[in-house]
């Protein structure tokens, strides 16, 4: 779980300086140059509204116009004046999102790369505890024994076993007037019944007593 986290925040990491970091900043970009544009017109618009506003106060004085005409033109200077205070709201907005979005970049990045950071040290720590709690075996061989269950207690005594399968002992029943031939340290080849395999090897140990074999129909004493 914690190798798949490190490759979700790895592939974030990447979204994040990527190529679609940098169509989104050049989206951001776009509507700025955009609102920037509404926002020069809007101010000449003003410029010339009030321009003809004021126009109009000294035809008013002259007697040139009528209040009436001078108060449409007020009515057109005020819808003037409301577009381009929309139009500042508009640029100041998207001025904020173009500033804003290096900082939030930054900041996530630099939380993506902690947050990969904690992940590797957690990772770390597990693995070193998983090493603390590896049970090696000085030997190879076999799996003989092993009581051991996944969300179980280990009972007291318990034991895994390993059958060494490098090499054997075999002990074998020969007939008194054989055995006097076989003395210690001689070279051996034991053939067992339903094995094609022959082992070789070297007489360990010589029996000193001899006895009926039980499992065999003789009563020669071996």
């Amino acid at each position: 779980k914690t190798n798949l986290l490190i490759d979700q925040l790895e592939d974030d990491l990447k979204t994040v300086s990527g190529d679609a970091s940098v169509v989104e900043k050049m989206l951001l970009k776009n509507a700025l140059l955009i609102a920037k544009e509404d926002l020069d017109k809007a101010s000449k618009d003003l410029e010339s509204a009030n321009n003809e506003v004021e126009k109009s106060k000294a035809l008013l004085v002259g007697g040139a116009i009528s209040q009436s005409e001078h108060d449409r033109m007020l009515s057109l200077f005020s819808d003037v004046y409301n577009y381009y205070n929309i139009a500042k709201l508009n640029y100041d907005n998207a001025n904020k999102r173009y500033l804003d979005y290096d900082r939030n970049q930054e900041t996530r990045t630099r939380s993506i790369e902690t947050q990969i950071e904690s992940a590797r040290l957690d990772l770390s720590t597990l693995n070193l505890k998983y090493k603390e709690n590896f049970i090696t075996s000085s030997i190879s061989g076999v799996l003989t024994a092993f009581p051991i269950k996944e969300g179980r207690s280990i009972q007291p005594n318990s034991k895994i076993e390993i059958f060494n399968i490098s090499s054997f002992q075999f002990e074998s029943m020969v007939p008194q007037e054989d055995a006097v031939f076989i003395k210690l340290g001689q070279n051996s080849l034991v053939d067992i019944t339903g094995i094609s395999t022959s082992y070789e090897g070297t007489v360990t140990s010589i029996g000193t007593i001899a006895s009926i074999d039980s499992q065999s129909s003789s009563r020669t004493p071996k």
